[in-house]
This record gives structure tokens, sequence and C-alpha cells, in this order.
């Protein structure tokens, strides 16, 4: 697991990668260390306001995928990260989530926002 502002980025192996990123699976179930819980906590609480993303990495292939994260539950040592199934546009160049104003911005700059895809919102 990696936090980095407002993105937590998980690793996957395949046969759960390709559940995930149709949305058959739009969760992931982990052991968390007390550092890595303590870090989910402070993204959790930085962007209360805002949008919190998920970032799936294939162990395989390096594919990945980014999704609005809908709910973080924790029972005893097990956590469940929950995501809505729509796709989140990320810069072809870093990875990051774009989010649609800033998207709107760039258009309208004339910028293809470093060809932004998938889909919108």
């Amino acid at each position: 697991m990696f936090v980095q502002m407002d993105k937590i980025t998980f690793k996957s192996l395949p046969i759960f990668y390709e559940k995930e990123k149709s949305g058959i699976k739009n969760n992931t179930v982990r052991h968390l260390s007390n550092t890595e819980a303590l870090k989910v906590r402070e993204a959790e609480r930085l962007f209360l306001h805002s949008d919190l993303f998920i970032k799936i990495k294939n162990t395989e292939t390096g594919e990945s995928f980014c999704r609005i994260l809908r709910d973080i539950s924790t029972n005893d040592d097990v956590t469940v990260f929950t995501w809505d199934e729509r796709e989140v546009p990320v810069c072809c160049v870093c990875g990051n989530p774009i989010y649609p104003l800033v998207r709107a911005d760039l258009k309208k700059a004339g910028i293809d926002g470093c060809r932004i895809f998938p889909r919108e919102f």
C-alpha cells in the first residue's frame, strides 16, 4: 500500500484485478500494519470534504485504474476499501486523478490535459 495525498494505491493479483476493474468486485480487503492504518486515517481526515481516490495496480502487467473511494471500514485487523465503479480520468504521464473542473479548465485553455483518459465522470 502507498498513500500519496488524496490517493491510496494497492497492488492486485491478476485474478482479482479484472473483477475489480470491471466493477464485479468493487472492494479490496487488507490487513494493514499500524503505520499503514495511521496513514489511511490521516488521508481520510485531510480529505473529509473532498474525494479520496484508490488506485489498483495489476501486479503482473502494471496496468492500473483509479476510482473514488466510497467507504473504508475496519473490523479488528481487517480493513475493507470500497469504491465507486465509475472510472476516474487520470493523467497519462503521472497517473494522478484529474478532477472534472481541472479538466474543463484545461480544455478551455486548448490543452488536451496530457491526453487525459478514459471517459468523463
